[in-house]
């Protein structure tokens, strides 16, 4: 068998060159970070286990005082109460509330005229607003309406609209 030329090969082999430097080493890939994840997951449990412990009891050391106030508040509202009824009836019937209720009543009376004039006023006005405020919404309405029409029309219609 004869040699052939290099040039009838089907596949040319380049020079080989020299071999090339290892490659640096990927911190992320070349090791697992599961235990710095899981340290840290026990890090933020136990913290939120603090944390909760403390705002439930460690801040509150006034929770069992607060709760014996409520009790004995309670109790001495109570006593009050039943007391208390009694004493009002007895400030009802005592000589200077009868002076100042009677008073109180003939001022009432005094100025009752008067009262009825203001009310007859309130009243007239009241019924010229009802007769107006229809009138006055109605046309209120359509001037919002002219003004969102005027913003929103073209720079050249906003001129001819506005007259």
């Amino acid at each position: 068998m004869a040699d052939t030329p290099e040039t009838d090969k089907l596949v040319k082999k380049e020079p080989e060159a020299p071999a090339p430097e290892a490659p640096a080493r990927d911190p992320i890939t070349s090791r697992t970070t599961s235990s710095i994840l899981l340290i840290s997951a026990l890090l933020l449990t136990g913290t939120l286990a603090w944390a909760l412990w403390d705002e439930v009891y460690g801040q509150r050391p006034w929770k069992d005082t607060q709760a014996s106030f409520v009790k004995r508040y309670n109790r001495y509202l109570k006593r009050l109460q039943r007391s208390g009824f009694q004493s009002e009836q007895q400030v009802r019937e005592s000589a200077e509330y009868q002076d100042l209720d009677q008073g109180a009543r003939a001022a009432e009376e005094l100025i009752k005229p008067e009262l009825q004039v203001i009310d007859r006023k309130v009243a007239l006005i009241d019924d010229q607003l009802t007769v107006i405020s229809d009138e006055f919404q109605d046309r209120r309405g359509r001037i919002t309406v002219k003004n969102y029409q005027i913003e929103s029309a073209d720079a050249g219609d906003k001129a001819e609209m506005r007259q």
